[in-house]
């Protein structure tokens, strides 16, 4: 099947979160298609309107991404402009899916310093492994392991900045301090969003989630120097 309607029966996702977010976009009328490979498949609004006009998001398999995804993937169901019948989205709705999607960036920034550490342990031991001759083997066992490691934490910095829109630079590569302006402006337009007065719960919990994220921010920028 091309592609699965409200009606029809979805292919079942191995993360239940992933199973509860996509059943909350199938009751809300999305359209699935699967995929073969690290993505699991893609959903839209709408599928009778153009590419580039509906709301779309990508779900990863098991070992992409994380329940923060399933949490935008809802989000972007409840934003979604294109609702039949649905009423405007809420300043704490619009400011949930930003913050959402800078904790995504700051994990893939977390990715990107990690990548960065493990890339620069690397180093240190394919060098150790040219001068010893005698360890040379298990050395470079160790080396290709951290390299291998080091990928895998790029790839998952480019899946996780990717499931947010996220605009690579010219040259393709990722930096955890664009990401983390990125994700700070993102959590500082939450805040904003939410600036008229208001003191409901939910609001409280997100201006308090707001917070906490801009000081994930500063810390991981201190370590960075």
């Amino acid at each position: 099947m091309d592609w699965y309607g409200p009606n029809d029966e979805w292919p079942e996702h191995s993360k239940q979160y992933f199973r509860d977010a996509l059943k909350y976009a199938q009751n809300a009328g999305w359209w699935f298609r699967k995929f073969e490979g690290h993505s699991f498949g893609i959903v839209i609004c709408d599928q009778e309107m153009p590419k580039g006009d509906r709301c779309e998001y990508l779900v990863f398999s098991t070992g992409r991404g994380s329940e923060a995804n399933a949490r935008t993937l809802r989000s972007r169901v409840d934003r979604c402009p294109h609702r039949k019948g649905g009423s405007p989205a809420s300043a704490v709705a619009i400011a949930t899916e930003l913050l959402d999607e800078a904790e995504l960036l700051i994990e893939a920034a977390q990715a990107c310093m990690t990548a960065a550490d493990k890339q620069a342990r690397t180093d240190e031991l394919l060098a150790l492994a040219a001068q010893q001759t005698a360890q040379a083997e298990e050395t470079l066992n160790s080396a290709l392991h951290l390299d291998e490691a080091s990928r895998h934490d790029m790839s998952r910095a480019n899946d996780l900045a990717e499931s947010v829109g996220y605009h690579h630079p010219a040259d393709g590569s990722l930096a955890p301090e664009p990401l983390l302006e990125t994700a700070d402006d993102r959590a500082a337009l939450a805040q904003q969003t939410l600036k008229k007065p208001g003191s409901s719960r939910s609001r409280v919990r997100v201006r308090q989630r707001a917070r906490e994220i801009r000081a994930r921010i500063r810390a991981l920028r201190a370590q960075l120097g």
